[in-house]
């Protein structure tokens, strides 16, 4: 009948309408989602630049070492490992660390930047800290950076670290490591592998010890190699 089919009619275009209003809002949404990604992806973007900007420059690095080469690769765009060369003490001493954050991407970056200001602070103020000293002064920095030092403390991070002091002169080499081992390529093909302490650093819980201060003395030839990930258990 006539009614009927302008009933069909009036069903029809209300589909219609709501078909175009839900199609609207979808497409007004995905817009929305696409401008808040580009947002989150820019600020990452940023943040790489800044932690980059964190590590150690070439002009620091020139004349210091006879040859030195680093390969930092963070898993996503930035991350929690985090390397540092000081500048040469009163004997021409030059200390360097490389530090393995709690956690990924973005935690772990912030981290990280704690860790190498840290640094920079503490050598600013006592150049000739050796690195157990050095590593002990990061865990007390970073647990105080963090409020963990405190019973209302909301997180426990830190990190593993490892530092050496190079003595050209005397060719002597010093290391602390808290999970972070070193190794040794002799001249003549020898590889020894020098442990680090069983101790993690700025988490609420103080280390149990310093890290322990080893000397090695090295030949013109030694190459000495530090690995973020050269740990065989966690914390």
């Amino acid at each position: 009948t006539c009614t009927d089919i302008h009933d069909q009619k009036e069903v029809r275009a209300l589909l219609e309408k709501l078909v175009e209003k839900r199609t609207r809002e979808l497409s007004e949404s995905k817009a929305r989602t696409e401008q808040q990604h580009q947002m989150v992806v820019d600020s990452i973007a940023y943040a790489s630049r800044l932690q980059k900007a964190q590590l150690p420059r070439a002009q620091r690095l020139s004349g210091q070492f006879t040859a030195i080469h680093a390969i930092w690769e963070p898993r996503d765009t930035i991350g929690g490992d985090v390397w540092w060369v000081s500048l040469p003490d009163s004997r021409g001493r030059v200390a360097l660390a490389l530090a393995d954050s709690t956690g990924h991407g973005v935690p772990g970056a912030m981290l990280s930047v704690l860790i190498s200001t840290s640094l920079e602070r503490m050598f600013a103020t006592d150049p000739e800290l050796d690195p157990s000293a050095a590593l002990m002064a990061l865990d007390q920095a970073l647990r105080l950076g963090l409020n963990q030092h405190s019973s209302e403390a909301e997180s426990d991070d830190g990190c593993d670290a490892a530092m050496v002091r190079i003595d050209p002169q005397n060719r002597m080499l010093e290391f602390a490591g808290a999970k972070l081992g070193l190794l040794h390529l002799k001249p003549d093909g020898e590889v020894e592998r020098i442990q680090p302490s069983r101790v993690s650093l700025g988490y609420q819980q103080p280390p149990r010890e310093a890290p322990a201060l080893q000397r090695i003395e090295y030949s013109p030839g030694s190459l000495f190699v530090l690995v973020s990930e050269d740990r065989k258990s966690t914390r």
